[in-house]
């Protein structure tokens, strides 16, 4: 599933215990233990899920709802007017996304549950929840995201970013080869975070919810009832300027946006990446083999 429109946050769902979902990978990235069990999908925009479907009734149609809020209304003038648009009936959305057909397959072992599994993880993906404190506090940061009437803004440790027709200065300056860990405050219910180049591994968050779960990656985190979460980021091999928004394109386009640099040699690595996690490889794929060495 991929979640391509910009101005809408949606939840997927079904009304029937007759069918489940069960979560194999978030953005590209599949879970550190595959398959989990789950009653929702929530998509901000630019989401991606892989998600098995299972229904336990032989022959029948059933149907994934969709629950969809529209976004950009968020650039009014007071809380007044922002309430009232999440309670425009024709701007907060329920129906159906698609329906399917079940059918009889006397071959197929739907009894059965799906397995667990884990996969080798190419070393940028390197699990960072038990990385060094010496190496997370070189690079710690707060982020809240936040908007002020027409005015969509950012504040990195408590300093007011908003991106407007001239080019800002870079937020931070980071070493490549290091950690960053970013604690997001406030926000997260209303925008869609995003940055360019380094997924996002949650290190804690304030939601129960078992799409959420610590050591998942992301490459957007739309959470739509919680604001608190600490990600961390594996600053690999590319340096330059890495751009951090909200990916909602109202809200982007509005200022909600900024950028830091990563400087250093091209091409240097986290040095304690294999001590992380010690099956991890570098190149394309995990058996040489298949790289030509």
């Amino acid at each position: 599933i991929a979640k391509a429109a910009p101005e809408w946050h949606t939840t997927l769902f079904l009304e029937t215990d007759e069918c489940e979902f069960k979560l194999l990978a978030k953005d590209g990235v599949y879970l550190n233990e595959g398959v989990r069990p789950i009653s929702r999908i929530y998509l901000g925009s630019g989401s991606r899920a892989d998600v098995a479907v299972r229904c336990f009734v032989p022959e029948a149609v059933r149907t994934v709802w969709k629950k969809e809020r529209y976004m950009s209304k968020l650039m009014f003038s007071s809380w007044e007017q922002r309430l009232a648009a999440f309670l425009t009936p024709e701007d907060n959305q329920t129906g159906e996304l698609l329906s399917f057909s079940v059918i009889p397959d006397w071959k197929c072992k739907w009894d059965e549950d799906l397995a667990p599994f884990s996969v080798r993880r190419p070393c940028y993906l390197a699990d960072l929840r038990n990385a060094p404190e010496a190496d997370i506090q070189r690079n710690q940061h707060t982020l809240t995201l936040t908007n002020n009437g027409p005015q969509m803004q950012l504040f990195l440790d408590g300093v007011r970013y908003i991106w407007g027709h001239e080019t800002p200065e870079a937020a931070l300056t980071l070493p490549v080869g290091e950690l960053v860990e970013f604690n997001v405050t406030d926000g997260l219910h209303l925008h869609v975070f995003h940055s360019h180049v380094n997924p996002s591994q949650i290190i804690s968050t304030d939601l129960e919810d078992p799409w959420y779960k610590v050591g998942d990656w992301h490459d957007t985190i739309f959470a739509g009832v919680a604001d608190k979460f600490v990600i961390r980021q594996n600053l690999d091999y590319f340096t330059g300027r890495i751009v951090m928004h909200c990916h909602l394109l109202t809200h982007e386009d509005n200022g909600m946006m900024l950028y830091w640099n990563i400087t250093g040699q091209e091409g240097t690595r986290y040095p304690a990446k294999e001590k992380l996690d010690p099956t991890c490889y570098e190149g394309s794929f995990p058996d040489k083999k298949y790289w030509g060495q």
